[in-house]
């Protein structure tokens, strides 16, 4: 297990597995690892943050893609990105809502109500997109360094979402 980069980011799945944070600042991945085969499953490359989060019940585990929530069920082998924003993602004990903070505000997400509203969640990509192309050029703008990169990388985390 190289690069393991968080002791408040590592949970075990089950009896063989273990999900972590490995990386560094501005490069952090999203990693299974499986004890019995030495082996890394890699969930998530390149994100700023990723606050992962594990819930033992419905097995399923919450982690940031440059702020978007996604989600893993360990159960079904699946990835499902959220398309929305938050952080300290805690979820019900059936695993089928999740409550996250963003700008100092709870919100209660059912995840099976996020598929119905697609149409929706699209247009507001649009329009956050829309923002952070106006943003990337007003360099006067940026507060340090690694502004543009983060501009970046949420016109391309936004422009995925939009596409699929």
């Amino acid at each position: 297990m190289d690069g393991l980069s968080s002791s408040s980011e590592i949970y075990w799945i089950d009896n063989d597995r273990l999900i972590y944070r490995k990386g560094a600042t501005g490069n952090f991945s999203v990693v299974i690892y499986n004890i019995k085969n030495q082996k890394e499953k890699v969930l998530l490359n390149n994100s700023f943050n990723t606050n992962i989060t594990y819930s033992p019940h419905p097995m399923i585990a919450a982690f940031l893609r440059d702020q978007i929530i996604n989600i893993y069920d360990f159960q079904k082998n699946k990835l499902i990105n959220t398309g929305t924003e938050g952080e300290d993602i805690l979820f019900s004990p059936n695993g089928n809502k999740f409550i996250s903070l963003i700008y100092k505000k709870l919100f209660i997400i059912d995840i099976a109500a996020l598929n119905k509203k697609t149409i929706e969640l699209k247009r507001s990509w649009n329009e956050i997109l829309s923002v952070y192309n106006e943003l990337k050029n007003k360099n006067d703008e940026f507060t340090n360094e690694y502004s543009l990169d983060y501009i970046n990388r949420k016109i391309i985390t936004y422009n995925d979402l939009i596409r699929n």
